[in-house]
């Protein structure tokens, strides 16, 4: 920690400074400055990378408390990687629970919660391995102790068992796959066509590297089906501030029968029309603006934030098409298709929402102690338009 805070005190930049460069606050930029605040592997990196600093160097320096859980794979590591480095360790740390599972059944997340110790408890660990919580510095050694592995090679190594599926394997593999015929599904439900092709896959995660790109997500979908696909959840801008959720339950919401709770809001807002609840979208070129018929409002996501976010969350995406027969537990798949999407194309994403193909789902409650917890506003899309959101696509898997 010391020589992090003496890295930022030698530029001579100011926490407002540091702040507005890496794109945090300066509350916890003077947090991190004053030695009472550890951050978060994404936040380190956004701050080396602000002040031009190479964090292989920064991981390297003998004077930075975790160094010696690293060793001199780092220096390998390619400036892609660096950029990738918050997903990776998600991803990997996940994969590693995944394996020592299958070597191991008893090593379920409650075990590794007690290897762990105080420093994680089962619910914030199970974010974790699926990816859906940063890993701070501690939760992260700690883990790589409990699993015997150390961080550095994790990232670098790339004959281990956790690197993921490369673009040529995966298309000589789906070209396999096709071949069968159809597959009978080895799940129930909306998730089934996507858990069987992991499965004839052999994945334990369900990304692609991409030797541009880095990572690929990988989606799997029924072909012409009806369902929809989260892209992303993201809060709007509003003028409330961070009271902007209280005023909205409190305006908006509607009398709940759960016991946890009082009220809540949960509705999805499309672009052609109001919804039951008197929601509308209002789609221009710079902004798209959620409206109510009787009550005006200024609530709103900027162009700016939707391309960010949709680009820090889906870069890329391998989409594969699926017939399908059957239903429930006796439905079949079979994989005919798969395309590479890549480049995020604003203009369609805008046009998708302006015509009812992407809505917004709000999805907040206000608790019995009165405090509002929002589940995340997320932005849907029905699959079978995925692909206008993207500049380009490129067949990998012909029908």
């Amino acid at each position: 920690m010391d020589c992090l805070i003496s890295i930022l005190y030698e530029t001579n930049f100011t926490a407002t400074e540091i702040a507005k460069r890496s794109g945090l606050s300066t509350s916890q930029i003077s947090r991190i400055l004053s030695g009472t605040c550890l951050p978060r592997f994404s936040s380190l990196c956004k701050i080396l990378s602000s002040l031009n600093i190479d964090i292989r160097l920064f991981f390297k320096n003998p004077n930075w408390s975790y160094s010696e859980l690293l060793d001199d794979k780092i220096s390998l590591m390619t400036d892609d990687e660096i950029k990738k480095l918050r997903n990776l360790l998600s991803r990997n740390i996940r994969i590693i629970q995944y394996n020592q599972k299958r070597l191991n059944p008893d090593f379920t997340q409650s075990y590794l919660s007690e290897l762990i110790g105080g420093n994680g408890s089962t619910k914030s660990l199970e974010r974790i391995l699926r990816g859906k919580h940063d890993l701070s510095f501690e939760k992260l050694i700690a883990i790589s102790a409990a699993l015997n592995v150390n961080p550095a090679q994790l990232l670098t190594d790339t004959r281990s068992d956790y690197h993921m599926m490369d673009i040529n394997t995966f298309i000589k593999k789906l070209e396999e796959i096709k071949a069968k015929g159809y597959i009978r599904t080895l799940r129930r439900g909306d998730t089934g066509v996507g858990h069987t092709l992991e499965q004839e896959l052999g994945l334990t995660e369900n990304n692609i590297a991409l030797p541009d790109l880095g990572v690929a997500e990988l989606k799997a979908a029924r072909r012409n089906t009806s369902s929809m696909l989260t892209l992303f959840t993201k809060e709007p801008l509003s003028d409330k501030g961070r009271k902007r959720d209280r005023y909205l339950l409190d305006t908006f919401a509607y009398d709940s029968d759960k016991e946890d709770r009082i009220k809540e809001l949960y509705t999805t807002i499309n672009a052609l029309d109001y919804n039951a609840q008197g929601f509308k979208l209002e789609v221009t070129n710079k902004e798209i603006r959620l409206i109510h018929k009787d009550v005006p409002l200024d609530v709103y996501w900027t162009a700016e934030l939707l391309q960010k976010t949709f680009e820090d969350k889906i870069p890329a995406l391998v989409y594969v098409y699926a017939d399908h027969m059957g239903e429930d537990a006796d439905e079949h798949f079979h994989y005919t298709e798969a395309r590479l999407l890549k480049g995020f194309d604003f203009k369609g994403f805008m046009k998708a929402v302006q015509d009812g193909y992407i809505k917004v789902d709000l999805r907040m409650h206000m608790k019995n102690n009165g405090r509002p917890r929002n589940h995340g506003t997320a932005f849907r899309i029905l699959r079978s338009h995925l692909p206008i959101c993207f500049k380009e696509q490129q067949i990998l898997v012909k029908p």
